[in-house]
């Protein structure tokens, strides 16, 4: 609640320190400030996931993930096209999608409590647990922070680059996110799993678990990067008018051919981090995500003098591959055994 208040009083001198141009400013304000109230539905949802994922329910927060999506489609097609609303239809869409996967899967839980152990349970703070969620969570949390902060960045020195670097960004920005959404997904999936494997002391089932996973995440990035490479002009034409915005089309293929080859080594640094993490490692996970900021607004400063707005790409794939080293070495190491939780 205190960083949603925040980032709606501060939201122009947020926007004007990221380099954002007058004249879309007053369209990104109310975007922001917007997509800033959907922020508890978000928080609710992921809450609500995470305790279905711990229980080994991965199904249900997908289903919830993709009706979610479903209705948010759905719903920027009629308030753009049929009620004119513009930007704040797009972003009013997207809050109340939000909306539905966090009361969908908050329902489900409630519904379903029984088999949850929740019947009868008095919904009070302890003190031993909420210190150990601290101890793990704000970690993870920091890293989290660190990778949008450096998102945050770089996205200053994008929007320097005027209004067509903005639109292909825009547009690759949304092919990014579904494309890694699976990479992400999958690598997640390890910390439930490591974590469970701990606390039985069944190690071996996690060296296994890992190697599993690693090899699907390959097989998924290789068919991702033939995507983008030979598709990826196709993709962008979903989102952008080539007749308006062929520049932004030309700057967004070099993205997704850039981006996507690199997939590989995002899917080495999740999987291997979050090994760590359902292990209770998680000081590993705000190392490499201050790692991975440095490394990225680093590479960006440094590449973007002699190579242009490509360098900013390229410093993409080298901070992952750069953060990626810290949890591989960690792992191993065999020192992350050591902080099993349970």
């Amino acid at each position: 609640t205190v960083m949603v208040v925040l980032a709606l009083i501060f939201s122009r001198d947020i926007l004007k320190l990221m380099s954002v141009t007058d004249e879309i400013i007053d369209d990104a304000l109310l975007y922001f400030r917007i997509i800033m109230t959907g922020t508890p539905f978000s928080m609710a949802y992921n809450i609500c996931s995470a305790v279905l994922r711990s229980n080994g329910n991965s199904k249900i927060p997908l289903y919830m993930l993709i009706l979610s999506s479903f209705v948010n489609i759905v719903l920027d097609l009629v308030f753009v096209m049929f009620f004119h609303m513009n930007i704040a239809g797009v972003a009013f869409a997207t809050v109340i999608a939000q909306a539905v996967s966090a009361v969908t899967c908050t329902s489900y839980i409630y519904v379903n409590r029984k088999s949850f152990n929740l019947l009868g349970t008095r919904f009070l703070p302890d003190k031993e647990c909420a210190l150990k969620i601290f101890k793990t969570g704000i970690p993870s949390a920091i890293q989290s922070s660190m990778i949008a902060i450096g998102n945050m960045s770089v996205q200053r020195l994008i929007y320097s680059y005027g209004t067509m670097t903005i639109a292909a960004h825009s547009a690759v920005i949304k092919i990014d996110s579904f494309a890694i959404m699976v990479v992400v997904t999958m690598a997640s999936s390890l910390s439930v799993f490591c974590g469970q494997n701990a606390g039985a002391g069944k190690i071996d089932r996690i060296k296994s678990g890992l190697y599993k996973t690693l090899g699907t995440v390959f097989a998924y990035c290789g068919v991702i990067c033939i995507i983008t490479w030979f598709f990826g002009e196709k993709l962008l034409l979903m989102f952008l008018d080539p007749k308006q915005a062929f520049q932004a089309i030309s700057i967004g293929t070099v993205y997704l051919k850039i981006v996507g080859a690199a997939y590989f080594m995002a899917g080495i640094m999740r999987c291997y981090l979050n090994v760590i993490q359902g292990a209770g490692d998680v000081n590993v996970s705000m190392i490499t995500g201050l790692a991975e900021l440095a490394f990225r607004i680093i590479a960006s400063y440094i590449l973007v003098k002699p190579l242009g707005i490509i360098g900013l790409w390229i410093a993409i794939p080298v901070s992952w591959g750069l953060a990626s080293l810290i949890p591989v070495i960690r792992y191993y190491s065999g020192k992350w055994k050591t902080k099993i939780l349970v």
